[in-house]
């Protein structure tokens, strides 16, 4: 893992943020995922006989993976979509695209997407919103590194409420269809 940033919790723990620096650790996050989305019933799982949650964007490089580590285990991960047309904007829905993001070159735009954020174990607690945030954090640390002035992110209620909770900025779109295909691999999310 290359480290960008280290939180650390009272008395003695410390979260590791940063970016996975080989493909052992990126199919240690694609099988997060999958144990997520799995446990969760987002994906079928006979979809994914080697039990690695990756789409197109994974495949055709398209992606930066931003990665939390505790004790060496894996707490919580997700990507940013660099491409021409954005997941939201292509295939996911229809709906005009909002002022704030009309006159932003398509070159600076990103999509955030498989954000997730676990404890490392059951019977503890664990700030899982700080591995949410500073995930984010490194999202923006990228952001800010490569010019991008804005993007899209498909992202549930609850999620939504707690991004309001700590004053993260965000515009919904209100109006729009969903055309995400119904054998799609996350339909059900």
């Amino acid at each position: 893992m290359k480290i960008l940033f280290k939180l650390k919790i009272p008395p003695s723990q410390t979260i590791y943020f940063g970016e996975p620096e080989d493909e052992k650790e990126k199919e240690e996050m694609f099988a997060l995922r999958f144990k997520v989305y799995s446990s969760r019933n987002y994906i079928e799982d006979s979809s994914y006989p080697n039990k690695l949650e990756v789409d197109n964007y994974d495949l055709e490089n398209k992606c930066v993976y931003f990665i939390a580590k505790f004790d060496n285990i894996l707490v919580g991960s997700i990507r940013v979509i660099r491409d021409y047309y954005l997941p939201t904007e292509k295939e996911c829905f229809e709906f005009e695209e909002p002022e704030e993001i009309k006159y932003i070159c398509r070159n600076n735009r990103l999509e955030l997407s498989r954000l997730i954020a676990i404890p490392p174990s059951e019977n503890k607690y664990f700030p899982r919103h700080l591995i949410m945030i500073f995930l984010l954090y490194c999202c923006l640390l990228y952001a800010k590194e490569n010019n991008i002035k804005g993007g899209y992110a498909f992202i549930k209620s609850k999620l939504e409420k707690k991004l309001k909770k700590i004053n993260i900025p965000f515009k919904r779109i209100l109006k729009y269809k969903q055309i995400y295909p119904p054998n799609g691999p996350l339909f059900k999310y």
